[in-house]
């Protein structure tokens, strides 16, 4: 007995042991989820369709911006404009 108590520690040996190692589960999990972030899919799934549609109807907005610029500059004529705009908006 006397010499696990004075040698190795006692019970502080134990506890910074059972530290260490929660420390190192701790560590390695957020490691992983740092590595692999797409673990969550199963979550953003149900939001893709709307984000799609969101980035499909802002895609249509910045398109048809360019192309009323362009309108606006010359680049196109009234013709060129009016195709593009009806296939745009279908």
């Amino acid at each position: 007995m006397m010499f696990w108590g004075n040698h190795m520690g006692g019970g502080w040996n134990l506890l910074l042991t059972g530290v260490l190692w929660i420390g190192i589960v701790v560590l390695g999990i957020w490691l992983l989820t740092k590595l692999f972030p797409a673990s969550g899919r199963s979550n953003s799934s149900r939001h893709t369709g709307e984000e799609q549609q969101l980035e499909t109807t802002s895609r249509q907005g910045s398109a048809l911006e360019i192309l009323q610029r362009r309108y606006a500059r010359g680049e196109i004529t009234k013709e060129e404009y009016e195709t593009i705009r009806h296939d745009l908006a279908s």
